[in-house]
């Protein structure tokens, strides 16, 4: 029953863009037309096909979508990136692909999480390498006061560790 009513709502604003558009002018919506445009839209919005593939990793998946037009830096309602996911995750030719598509390394959740943060915290060395190759901001706090220093110290292994002190250390003071 759902796919059906799905399937006939397609069709109807389908039928209604190609209406809309028939004169040429691409202006001409009806207030009913612009409403079903919306929802078209809205039912067909890419951007959760592109937090996926960056969580799996799905590069290919990935290109398909940059070229179709949706945006990079996407955000959900918490402020997830793709980059984000993909780091998180530990797919380091995805968050390649992700910053060479112009992504946005030092974009941040609304609690101040980057993406270096979630890498460093999942203990991702090669993740962290790229991103701070790509210039991520170590001076970012949290909103509770943290850095990517102090995510990565639990857990994190010495190599990791020295890294970020490294890097600190050449762009300014570290954080502790």
């Amino acid at each position: 029953m759902k796919i059906v009513i799905v399937l006939l709502f397609c069709s109807v604003a389908l039928g209604v863009l190609h209406a809309a558009d028939s004169d040429g002018s691409g202006n001409d919506y009806s207030e009913d037309e612009i409403i079903a445009k919306k929802r078209f839209d809205v039912l067909f919005d890419l951007r959760p096909w592109l937090w996926r593939a960056a969580h799996e990793g799905d590069v290919p998946g990935l290109v398909e979508l940059v070229r179709d037009g949706v945006s990079v830096d996407a955000a959900d309602c918490h402020g997830v990136t793709a980059l984000m996911l993909a780091a998180h995750s530990g797919h380091c030719d995805a968050v390649k692909f992700l910053l060479t598509a112009g992504a946005d390394v030092n974009a941040a959740m609304g609690n101040g999480i980057t993406a270096i943060m979630l890498a460093a915290h999942q203990g991702h060395r090669m993740i962290v390498d790229v991103l701070l190759g790509a210039r991520a901001d170590l001076g970012v706090m949290t909103a509770e006061h943290e850095t990517v220093l102090t995510i990565a110290l639990p857990g994190a292994d010495w190599y990791l560790i020295c890294t970020l002190l490294d890097a600190e250390g050449m762009r300014g003071p570290a954080k502790l």
